[in-house]
């Protein structure tokens, strides 16, 4: 029964959190890519989302859809923090993937934007 949380352990984690940069960065690295494919399927109409899990997400209005994305960061913050509170030994190797893998949805992102600038300039 280790990996239950107890109510005690999880007042105590949200009382010692402090701010971890590279949480920080995987949060604005996921906010600019919900923004960029927003952009490129709703108002360019020139991408398509390649997740499938996600592709409905852009079917939303807006502010729907960005209040969906916002709860789905917020639980992957939630979950990280927790982690790296337990000082559990997949925290970094977990950072290190999340990060990369965000990293090349930009360049990913920078790839069409490219491309678009470059077709209707």
């Amino acid at each position: 029964m280790e990996n239950v949380i107890d109510k005690k352990d999880f007042k105590g984690w949200l009382k010692k959190r402090h701010l971890d940069k590279s949480i920080v960065l995987l949060m604005v690295l996921m906010f600019i890519d919900y923004i960029s494919t927003y952009i490129g399927v709703n108002v360019l109409q020139y991408i398509s989302e390649g997740n499938p899990l996600m592709v409905n997400l852009f079917d939303l209005p807006f502010y729907v859809s960005l209040a969906l994305r916002l709860t789905h960061m917020s639980f992957v913050y939630i979950c990280l923090e927790y982690i790296k509170y337990k000082g559990h030994h997949s925290y970094k190797p977990i950072m290190t993937f999340a990060i990369c893998l965000n990293l090349f949805l930009m360049l990913l992102h920078l790839r069409w934007i490219t491309s678009y600038i470059i077709t209707f300039t």
